[in-house]
């Protein structure tokens, strides 16, 4: 086999990894932001996984009721890494291109729409004091009270979302998060 692997337990996936250095990727288009997002939504629903609205693309649909203009990918986290590894050829076969993986994030690009791709964060309990209090998102702590289950409409469409969106916005990307910030700052 060529390429990368990822392992879950004694399970192998083998994938092409791609380098995503955020300093030569183009700018997402909201049609295949959106197109990208809603498959792979579809996709892990039909195998009962939840994806929730995070980083910028919740950003992007508390804020502006779209995707942020000249953003570079779509978030979404996950709290079932293990079902998504176990449908990553599910995933491949209908199009989701794994391109990055490790223990906190997998990324796929969408076959339809080359041009982005989509982030899954991993949020789960951290086996430490800390889990008591918080969970690990991605790759820092997130109190538990910022990721409780809750919905958001977005494109027509209704998706999970933390339950308190601006508060968790807050607690990201702080109190002046209502406020667009340039690319070049």
């Amino acid at each position: 086999m060529s390429g990368k692997c990822i392992r879950y337990g004694l399970r192998k996936f083998y994938y092409e990894a791609e380098c995503l250095d955020t300093k030569t990727l183009p700018f997402i288009t909201r049609e295949a932001a959106q197109n990208t997002l809603f498959a792979m939504q579809d996709l892990l629903k039909a195998k009962g996984i939840d994806i929730y609205l995070t980083y910028g693309t919740l950003l992007g649909a508390v804020r502006e009721k779209d995707f942020i203009k000249g953003d570079l990918d779509v978030d979404c986290y996950i709290t079932d890494r293990r079902g998504v590894f176990d449908n990553l050829q599910y995933l491949a076969d209908n199009g989701m291109k794994l391109i990055r993986a490790h223990e906190a994030v997998f990324s796929f690009r969408y076959e339809h729409h080359e041009g982005c791709y989509i982030d899954l964060y991993v949020c789960r309990i951290p086996f430490n004091v800390w889990g008591l209090y918080c969970y690990k998102h991605s790759r820092s702590m997130c109190p538990r009270k910022y990721l409780q289950d809750g919905e958001i409409e977005f494109l027509g469409r209704i998706f999970k979302c933390p339950k308190y969106p601006e508060r968790t916005l807050e607690h990201w990307y702080g109190e002046d998060w209502k406020i667009p910030i340039s690319k070049e700052n």
